[in-house]
């Protein structure tokens, strides 16, 4: 391999002299000694005609340290950067580590997105040599069947609970017919991240893959047995299935990669009433910060119609009109007045983008045509005059937009719906930690809000907020996580 060391050098240098402006000075993996590292048995390439990528590791502790990764422009957008990883976390499979461990560089925005995409955790931010250096790491030890298997098992009961008795079916069928003789089987089964329903939520990723392949005309036997057509026979189902899982194998692997984004516009349901209550205590005028705001249409809310039997609220014309089974008072308050919205994900979605709102209504479930077409009804106002959204991380975004001048008049309201929860934990400290900043410096002429509606340790999400200056937070309201009943506390 040491006659390779001049192409990898090209690699290097090629692949990362783009950061040189960002950072500031060349990055740290640009100008390797290559001769040494070979020497070192610690440079992998992979198995082709030409040495188009590579990848920098060496044991460390119970970790395989991934010094560096890089792949030549020309050969980019072909999957050779996942190829190389992959075959970073096989070498440490086999060399008995539980880990994988990676820094990058802040400036390096698009491996923020990328890394946590193939499973990987943040785990440290920290200057170092000089260097803004994010820190990632993966536990490639695997899981047992068992603990995947019961994941499927905790989805449908949670879906059976949420009235959705064939995508219940489905999650059940499916774990029982996946096995190591399919690539999605040895997939799911040998899944290296947390199946569960609040972790990768994986059962979900397998159905909103099989919806998306029925919804496209792929699996036309299959598609025979999904809504409106009646309920199936069991062993049916599980038949079809089994077929499904081989004929579709590509899609269903490509789906796996990515964690659903169903963005639930019937929880703009329990915003709308928040924010009135904002409006009660600071005025009508707001500018909306959303934290992991998908495709935005939660961002958009003053464009849909609210409230129940004996309110009506937003804009009636609209054609997405959210009426929740409503228990308890209305909320005293002026409805608000949106002055500017804007929002961060790691992985935002186009709605220009054809496949990206195939795979977005692929997430709704079946069994729910009204949901269903409430979302559907949902792309098509944002994509009149499409919501500004920014790709990033929440932290970082955050305390990028806190920093901004407050406009005198108009509160700040930073808000999130069942995404929180599944932000890294020096994420949400870091969230909470700005917002505390900018609290301690808010005014009744520019106040700062907290709306939030997640799940809080129990059955069910609740909607807390917190006001800046001068109130704690408190609960408003107990949901349905789709927004379908809401019980208002005030």
């Amino acid at each position: 391999m040491s006659a390779d060391a001049p192409a990898l050098a090209r690699i290097a240098e090629a692949a990362f002299t783009q950061y040189v402006k960002a950072i500031g000075k060349p990055p740290a993996p640009m100008y390797p000694d290559f001769p040494d590292l070979i020497s070192k048995g610690w440079v992998s390439v992979p198995d082709r005609e030409e040495v188009q990528a590579y990848a920098v590791t060496y044991p460390d502790g119970a970790a395989l340290q991934l010094d560096a990764v890089a792949v030549a422009p020309e050969a980019q957008g072909l999957g050779l950067g996942r190829f190389v990883i992959e075959a970073v976390e096989a070498r440490a499979g086999d060399l008995g580590l539980a880990r994988v461990a990676l820094y990058t560089n802040v400036a390096m925005a698009g491996n923020l997105t990328w890394y946590p995409k193939l499973g990987y955790s943040e785990v440290d931010r920290r200057r170092e040599e000089g260097f803004e250096r994010v820190y990632f790491e993966k536990d490639i030890r695997g899981l047992s069947e068992d603990r995947v298997r019961q994941a499927f098992v905790d989805q449908a009961v949670i879906c059976r609970k949420l009235q959705a008795p064939f995508t219940t079916m489905v999650i059940d069928a499916a774990a029982e017919v996946l096995g190591r003789e399919t690539a999605v089987g040895r997939r799911v089964l040998d899944w290296l991240g947390e199946p569960e329903p609040r972790g990768d939520a994986l059962a979900l990723r397998l159905a909103g893959a099989l919806h998306g392949a029925v919804r496209a005309g792929e699996l036309p036997l299959l598609s025979t047995l999904y809504p409106p057509a009646e309920t199936p026979d069991y062993t049916v189902l599980k038949a079809a299935l089994a077929d499904a899982l081989e004929a579709a194998e590509a899609k269903i692997l490509a789906w796996l990669d990515h964690a659903p984004q169903t963005n639930e516009v019937g929880r703009s349901g329990i915003l709308y009433p928040g924010l009135m209550v904002i409006g009660h205590a600071f005025g009508p005028r707001m500018e909306l910060l959303e934290l992991g705001a998908s495709a935005g249409l939660n961002l958009v809310l003053f464009r849909y119609g609210f409230g129940n039997a004996s309110v009506s609220l937003g804009n009636s014309a609209s054609p997405v009109q959210i009426r929740p089974d409503w228990r308890g008072p209305w909320p005293e308050g002026p409805e608000p007045e949106i002055v500017k919205a804007r929002g961060v994900d790691l992985n935002p979605l186009d709605l220009t983008d054809e496949a990206t709102v195939a795979r977005l209504t692929s997430y709704g479930w079946p069994d729910q045509p009204e949901r269903l077409a409430r979302l559907e009804a949902a792309i098509e106002v944002a994509r009149a005059e499409l919501p500004k959204l920014d790709a990033g991380d929440a932290a970082d975004w955050l305390e990028q937009r806190l920093a901004e001048p407050a406009t005198p008049g108009v509160t700040r309201v930073v808000m999130h719906t069942i995404a929180y929860q599944y932000f890294p934990e020096p994420v949400k400290a870091r969230v909470r930690a700005a917002l505390e900043k900018a609290g301690a410096e808010a005014t009744r002429e520019a106040p700062l809000a907290w709306l939030a509606f997640e799940m809080e340790g129990s059955d069910q999400p609740v909607l807390t907020l917190q006001l800046w200056p001068g109130h704690a937070r408190r609960q408003l309201a107990v949901a349905h996580p789709h927004g379908t009943w809401i019980e208002w506390d005030g």
